[in-house]
């Protein structure tokens, strides 16, 4: 069976739309080992060492380490390279199930014949505003199950909850505005005012959201703490 290596660079996403297309598929995270902020000749040796083909965002230092590896007749696991996949030094076991025994074949070049590239794998990827709140709700308990961190689409499910709300607190914000003796005999300055109102919100609930993402604020308070904000701004101006 193939080993696989995610970088730290990639994308976790990607790692959990390949698991849910194939579950058994053997692939670990750089980090998850301790590699961590290591230099690239480092992670490729290693992934050397661990037979696993690496996956990685990074098409300007990774590959110009991995083909000087490939011409100093360094062990490397496998490169896609003029639309093939092509592994090097690999170990194939077969079962003969005649013996029940395995037949194991060494190659020093190989090439498979899969039928995805390497930008297909970004395409198995679903983001989150693609799913409804119960498919998400759904995906969020299969990486919890899995043992994964879901804090980030705990945060976008929260928020499919708290942003339609946003249209009734500017409602709200907006008639205390326009009522206020003040500006009664100034539509474009109430228009102006609502206007200011929207982008500040706007801005408050996306600093609220990546404080959610960066895991500085629980994902219920990073997705309604604007809302609570703005709801007490506009009873106040209502009611003043």
């Amino acid at each position: 069976m193939l080993r696989f290596a995610a970088d730290e660079n990639l994308n976790y996403n990607i790692v959990r739309g390949l698991l849910r297309r194939k579950s058994d598929l053997n692939i670990i995270r750089i980090q998850d080992v301790g590699l961590s902020g290591k230099d690239d000749e480092t992670v490729l040796e290693w992934a050397a060492q661990e037979n696993r083909i690496l996956l990685t965002h990074d098409v300007t230092t990774i590959t110009k380490y991995a083909y000087k590896r490939i011409n100093e007749g360094l062990p490397m696991p496998g490169v896609f390279k003029k639309g093939k996949w092509i592994f090097y030094d690999i170990m194939e076991q077969k079962l003969d199930k005649e013996s029940n025994h395995y037949r194991v074949t060494f190659f020093e070049e190989r090439e498979e014949p899969f039928h995805f590239l390497p930008e297909d794998i970004e395409r198995v990827v679903k983001k989150s505003e693609e799913m409804g709140f119960l498919e998400l709700l759904a995906y969020i308990r299969n990486i919890e199950n899995e043992g994964y961190d879901a804090s980030v689409y705990k945060v976008d499910l929260h928020a499919k909850l708290a942003f339609p709300f946003v249209s009734f607190i500017m409602c709200l914000a907006g008639a205390g505005i326009s009522s206020r003796s003040k500006l009664k005999e100034s539509l474009s300055v109430s228009i102006f005012y609502g206007i200011c109102i929207a982008f500040f919100y706007w801005i408050f609930y996306s600093f609220c959201l990546s404080l959610g993402y960066g895991e500085m604020l629980p994902p219920f308070m990073a997705a309604w703490v604007a809302n609570f904000v703005f709801f007490c701004f506009g009873i106040v101006v209502f009611l003043k």
